[in-house]
């Protein structure tokens, strides 16, 4: 059975995860018979679709058929496949650099005024040798960290603001900032970046 031939049985087209599950029935399983197996496959579609217990559905399961990809998802830190019967599978943790990038872009486009203050805000590889190898740009978000963002006092002037990763009591930093500013002013934009960095990572 072709694509095309389901598609103009059931009247609609399909998704590549509906079709997936749709062949693998009509080719395995035993109660799609040899003669007329084709309509029989879209008659059981057309009863109640593809979605979750419905009578496809089931005979797949029954099949123990392999996880269907519906779909990809992802957040800032990774992305997943999403099979047929909701679970999420194939999580893949994105790049540090590519993460902090996300961060900052979206910083700046929705805090201007803070960004401006800003002597500078980018990605940073201090001190990341001892966990990331050699703090190269495409090591990959570590699993099951945290994330401690705060800003302090610089050496000779302003603030800095800390991105840093949490892991195993060890503290790294993946992204740094400065205000030149001093006094309450400093303190209040340090403090602002610091807070609103903490809620755009959370």
């Amino acid at each position: 059975m072709l694509r095309n031939e389901l598609q103009e049985r059931v009247n609609k087209p399909l998704e590549n995860w509906q079709w997936e599950m749709a062949e693998y029935v009509y080719m395995n399983h035993d109660s799609i018979k040899d003669v007329g197996g084709k309509n029989q496959i879209a008659d059981i579609i057309k009863l109640d679709g593809f979605g979750y217990k419905s009578t496809l559905d089931l005979m797949y399961a029954e099949l123990f058929g392999p996880a269907i990809i519906k779909c990809q998802d992802s957040d800032l830190y990774s992305t997943w496949d999403v099979t047929h019967t909701g679970y999420c599978i194939n999580e893949v943790y994105k790049p540090i650099s590519d993460v902090i990038e996300e961060v900052l872009a979206k910083f700046r486009l929705e805090y201007t005024e803070l960004f401006d203050k800003l002597e500078y805000l980018d990605y940073s590889r201090y001190g990341n040798e001892s966990l990331f190898g050699y703090g190269e740009q495409n090591d990959v978000w570590p699993r099951m960290s945290r994330n401690s963002i705060y800003y302090v006092r610089g050496g000779s002037e302003g603030y800095y603001i800390h991105v840093d990763i949490q892991l195993e009591g060890k503290f790294h930093t993946v992204a740094l900032g400065k205000t030149l500013l001093e006094g309450k002013e400093g303190h209040q934009v340090a403090g602002a970046v610091a807070n609103a960095l903490t809620y755009i990572m959370e």
